[in-house]
């Protein structure tokens, strides 16, 4: 899968996620704080009578309107709970003015929360209207159709081009992170630079369907492929300066792609990992264990069972024990 392990932990920590509010339904904004990791959150209140009801969207991992059970408002204080991941969360905080606080507990962690009312101040993508051309696009992997978004520069052609390849995990192609879009305000910098970009929504997101092989690195690196085959056709390219942009997990792919002919022209390689994935979830495990506040031994007996894993599924033998 290429959503790794520590993703999934993560997932399942933070996705306990909360936002309060005082008297009366409304929108609010803000993030949860645990293990030394923040994650944005946004959550809608109705009101009806005496009772409230609550949803909330945790962008980052595309989830919309989860919604939220055992909603108390109070004058200045506030509890809900979320039933996910590992088990249910608890959140528990203070309301003041247009601002609220508290702590949350799942699975035997603790974090904080913070919250405001209205939209939280953001950049959230380019500036509109732009100095370019904009086209959505399809292009064919395994029989199965990928959306995206083409920006042209308005001068003549034919333009050199670059591939946006988004990190671990369904992403669409703007790449949101924390309601910023990343891909989005980078396709825009380099149009504006004389650069045709390509991006596009991972395989079984946003408008892409699911493919074969999308569940891998090296399925990642095969799609990437078939998006630089389509760019090198498209009208007003120059097929001999077509490049690749990878993000984490992206920039995997773009090397795997790069391994065959004809080669991109370049690649742009950001935050690409440079040790073997198993390593890297170890260090990742590590590192969070010891923000969280976990003895040694604790963090090695996270470590030790984590190599267990590894055993298991190289050896596909020993399941039960595990």
């Amino acid at each position: 899968m290429r959503i790794s392990a520590l993703v999934l932990v993560a997932v399942d920590v933070l996705l306990s996620c909360g936002h309060s509010q005082p008297r009366g339904g409304g929108h609010w904004e803000g993030s949860i704080h645990v293990a030394g990791i923040a994650l944005a959150i946004r959550v809608d209140f109705s009101v009806a009578g005496d009772s409230v009801r609550g949803t909330i969207d945790i962008p980052q991992q595309n989830a919309t309107r989860l919604p939220l059970r055992d909603v108390r408002m109070m004058a200045d204080s506030i509890f809900f709970e979320l039933p996910a991941g590992p088990g249910l969360a608890r959140f528990e905080g203070n309301i003041a003015g247009d601002s609220a606080w508290g702590v949350f507990r799942q699975a035997g962690m603790t974090g904080t929360f913070q919250l405001r009312r209205g939209v939280a101040e953001r950049v959230a993508g380019p500036e509109l209207p732009a100095p370019y051309s904009s086209a959505e696009v399809s292009f064919q992997y395994g029989g199965v159709p990928l959306a995206g978004t083409i920006t042209l520069p308005r001068s003549k052609g034919p333009h050199p081009a670059v591939i946006l390849l988004t990190g671990s995990g369904a992403q669409t192609r703007d790449e949101d992170v924390f309601g910023f879009r990343v891909f989005a305000t980078l396709a825009d910098t380099l149009t504006r630079a004389g650069l045709a970009v390509l991006r596009f929504d991972d395989p079984g997101t946003g408008g892409s369907g699911r493919t074969p092989a999308d569940e891998t690195t090296q399925g990642y690196g095969k799609v990437a492929r078939a998006a630089f085959e389509f760019l090198r056709k498209y009208p007003g390219i120059d097929s001999s300066h077509i490049g690749m942009l990878g993000h984490s997990e992206g920039a995997l792919a773009a090397a795997l792609a790069a391994t065959q002919e004809p080669s991109p022209g370049f690649l742009v390689l950001m935050a690409g990992p440079a040790l073997r994935g198993d390593s890297i979830i170890l260090c990742q495990i590590e590192a969070l264990c010891r923000a969280s506040g976990m003895e040694p031994g604790e963090i090695a007996e996270h470590l030790s069972l984590q190599r267990r894993v590894y055993e298991v599924i190289r050896a596909d033998k020993g399941w039960d024990s595990l």
